[in-house]
């Protein structure tokens, strides 16, 4: 048995197919069958059924949960040598989603890079869900991940949580909308502090379905109201954002995005922030990482620099 023939393993219990694997992993199909049935002779039992197609065995299952603590410990071996022999020779494995991304790494970057030449960052855009769960098994070393605010959020035990930002949640809608739908200049002036949903409800809503329209349906269902819906989407798309800037329907975004829109916002835009009861609306945003892992210097120092960039707003 070898570190090698486990980690082989561990990536084929991944894909379960032969072929995808060793295509994956840049090797020959006889190259990684030879590695499996190394392994499988070395603790005397078949690791997978191949028919009808190709999964686990019950001893396979045990073999898969030891392979994945191993690797997991020499790869914290790697780091922990590393950072004794101040090489600082290694990987960040970051994930958060493009927009956050956007917002957050690039004024962090040349900094890290001028003191950690020798790190290489590897990127993945996903969702909170997907990135916490990567986390946990192992696949990133950290992620920047959303909590709803109102105590929504329930924190894993595993992992650790750095709280980075509160992402204020923002109504936008076009003058020319307003106008419209009868909302004078006089009744804009007085919600320019803030506005629950319950004094428009009359203007039709660009409502996404992630993490934002979660929040915003609840405002709506406060009130035992139903926003009137323009259009619905998976997520804060350029039609959506278009529809709301081209004066057809009010949209609710997040001021990492507007921040990130700023160059494109129109004039004659009413941009208010969100409120829930008295209360801004807004999202908590974490940094994320394994909570028994070492943490080199160069790990550190980078969730610092994340820390103060975001701190700066």
């Amino acid at each position: 048995m070898d570190l090698l023939s486990l980690y082989y393993f561990a990536e084929l219990a991944k894909d379960l197919h032969i072929t995808r694997t060793a295509n994956r992993l840049f090797l020959s199909q006889q190259t990684l069958s030879s590695r499996l049935q190394r392994l499988e002779a070395h603790y005397g039992t078949p690791l997978f059924n191949r028919k009808p197609s190709l999964s686990l065995t019950y001893a396979g299952e045990q073999v898969l949960a030891f392979a994945q603590k191993v690797l997991k410990e020499e790869q914290e071996l790697h780091r922990l040598l590393a950072d004794i022999a101040r090489e600082e020779q290694g990987s960040i494995r970051f994930g958060a989603s493009v927009l956050r991304m956007n917002h957050s790494l690039p004024p962090i970057l040349p900094v890290f890079a001028e003191r950690h030449p020798k790190i290489t960052l590897h990127l993945t855009n996903q969702n909170s869900v997907k990135l916490e769960t990567m986390v946990q098994e192992g696949e990133l070393d950290f992620a920047l991940i959303l909590a709803q605010s109102g105590g929504l959020y329930r924190e894993n035990p595993r992992l650790c949580y750095r709280h980075m930002t509160e992402d204020p949640i923002y109504l936008c809608a076009a003058d020319a909308l307003l106008e419209r739908c009868g909302i004078t200049e006089e009744a804009r002036a007085r919600m320019e502090e803030g506005v629950t949903v319950d004094r428009l409800p009359q203007l039709p809503y660009c409502i996404f379905e992630n993490s934002i329209g979660r929040q915003v349906q609840a405002c709506f269902e406060d009130h035992g109201l139903q926003p009137k819906r323009f259009l619905t989407d998976g997520s804060a798309t350029t039609v959506s954002v278009q529809a709301c800037f081209q004066g057809l329907a009010a949209c609710f975004l997040s001021g990492t995005h507007l921040a990130d829109l700023r160059s494109r916002i129109p004039q004659g835009m009413w941009v208010v922030p969100l409120y829930r009861q008295e209360t801004p609306v807004t999202q908590s945003l974490y940094l994320i990482w394994e909570k028994n892992r070492y943490l080199p210097r160069f790990e550190q120092d980078f969730i610092d620099l994340l820390a103060e960039q975001f701190a700066k707003g």
